[in-house]
């Protein structure tokens, strides 16, 4: 959370999805893990060791998303942290650049994460393919949560730290996808002229309110606002429903 530690531009711009990393595990191999002085600095579903935040500027969200991205490792012998493209394990498998060469090697940053997040808005798309860019972009953040061993790790930096951080979460692309039977998912895509508003009725099943449990409502927002003259930002605002919010 230094000042230091921020994301730079262009990661800030409000029409694009800003994606963030978290750790895939410890980073150790069976050969370091015996090594008690080799330190691993986060550990599974945490905020990556070099994930940087960056300021809402109007309130907005960034990162958007997270996904995984590998992490560090701190070694003592070299007296410096190593990442995934110095010890294997401490990333993100990919394919090698010079593939005569090599066919696989591994890498640690937000860099690994934000293909990850491409490949699900992929998918999205090819199930709707129909999808404008907000619709897309309000179905990953629908679906998205923060891990809890992120939550609970940040919570100790206050609710902003959560946000700045991690942003909206990590896409569940199945729920992004599919309803279920305790789960549906309705959308629109729809225009809207400047000073007028649309009305949307949604359906709320009575055992929705009857039964006891924790339920909620989503509701996204991704749309273009008037812009002057310039590419008008796609903004994603996610606002949560419980069930005795009154509709």
């Amino acid at each position: 959370m230094d000042n230091a530690n921020r994301f730079l531009e262009p990661a800030g711009a409000m029409n694009v999805l800003t994606v963030g990393s978290l750790a895939h595990g410890e980073g150790l191999n069976a050969d370091l893990a015996k090594e008690v002085r080799v330190r691993p600095i986060t550990a599974e579903a945490r905020a990556f060791s070099l994930l940087p935040h960056w300021t809402r500027l109007g309130g907005a969200t960034k990162p958007d998303l997270v996904d995984i991205g590998g992490t560090l490792i701190f070694d003592p012998t070299v007296a410096r942290l190593r990442d995934g493209s110095d010890v294997m394990s401490a990333g993100v498998l990919t394919l090698h650049h010079a593939f005569l060469d090599r066919l696989f090697t591994a890498g640690s940053g937000t860099s690994y994460a934000a293909p990850r997040v491409a490949f699900s808005a992929a998918q999205v798309l090819a199930r709707l393919p129909n999808s404008s860019a907000n619709l897309v972009r309000a179905l990953l953040v629908n679906s998205s949560a923060v891990p809890d061993a992120a939550r609970e790790r940040l919570q100790v930096l206050g609710a902003d730290a959560i946000r700045n951080v991690c942003g909206h979460g990590h896409v569940d692309l199945e729920r992004a996808l599919f309803s279920d039977d305790a789960r549906v998912v309705l959308y629109a895509q729809d225009e809207l002229e400047i000073d007028h508003f649309a009305v949307f009725r949604i359906p709320v099943p009575e055992v929705f309110c009857s039964e006891a449990g924790e339920r909620s409502i989503r509701v996204i927002l991704a749309y273009d606002p008037a812009g002057s003259g310039t590419p008008a930002p796609t903004i994603p605002d996610r606002y949560e429903l419980s069930a005795n919010t009154r509709l």
